[in-house]
Order: structure tokens, then sequence, then C-alpha cells
């Protein structure tokens, strides 16, 4: 989990096109190659399934125990949950979503590109804010 949040918060004090994820999309922007836009994509779609893996979502813990207010491991959820919350609002740009469905729309016979698309696009509209369309989104697409 601490690699996928490496991989998409900026680091404190520098600009959010610094980060891995963020290049990686410009890549795929400026690409011509199909594999390289489908591979890059599919470092989107592990990410957000990263993020909404179940241990992480609910909180729990091994332990049958629960554990005491003061403790350390309640920081360290805290703190993880919070570094998720910021990963997940970022993923939710329209630029990522925009690249999951030109996965989807160029992937036709490859079903696994395909799917692997669709679960990430589905992910993302388990989220509050994920099924909301996006003023940026509404200029690109004409039937919004």
């Amino acid at each position: 989990m601490e690699s996928t949040f490496a991989l998409v918060i900026p680091p404190t004090g520098q600009e959010p096109t610094s980060t891995g994820l963020s290049q990686i999309l410009s890549l795929v922007r400026s690409s011509d190659s199909v594999a390289i836009k489908s591979e890059g994509t599919r470092v989107l779609v592990n990410v957000i399934k990263s993020l909404w893996s179940s241990n992480v979502v609910t909180g729990t813990t091994t332990s049958p125990v629960p554990s005491p207010p003061n403790n350390p491991d309640n920081d360290h959820l805290e703190e993880t949950q919070g570094k998720r919350k910021e990963a997940i609002r970022i993923v939710l740009e329209p630029d990522y979503v925009l690249a999951l469905a030109s996965l989807v729309g160029r992937s036709g016979k490859y079903p696994i590109l395909v799917n692997e698309g669709v679960v990430a696009l589905s992910l993302l509209s388990t989220h509050k804010d994920g099924g909301k369309p996006k003023l940026t989104l509404c200029k690109t697409w004409s039937w919004c």
C-alpha cells in the first residue's frame, strides 16, 4: 500500500505533476504506441485495485481483540486512511477516468484489458464522487 501512496501522492511541497502516476499518464497521452498506452493504463488499474482492497477499506486487523484507544497502531491506521483518501481523490480526476475509458475503448480484441478497465471504472463508481460527471469531461463529451 505504501508504494501505491508513493506513486500517487506528491511529496510535500511538490507539484502534483511530479508524481510517478502523473508522469505515466503523460507518457500514455503522448505515446502513439498502443502497447505503451495499455501498459501505462494498467498501472492505474493496479493503483485503483490497491486503493479499494478490502483490508484497508474496512480497517480490519488480524487480532480478534480490539486495540486500546491510544495504541500506536490506531495512529498508523488513521494515517493510512488519510493517505488512502488523498490518493482516491487524485485518481478520481477526469484525466485518469478518461485514460481508463480509453483503455476499454481501444482494447476490443484483448478481453483481459477490457475487463481490467471495466473493473477499475466500476471500483471508481462506488465512491461517492465517482459517478458525478466532471466539467472537463463534459467539455470533451457532448452528451453531458
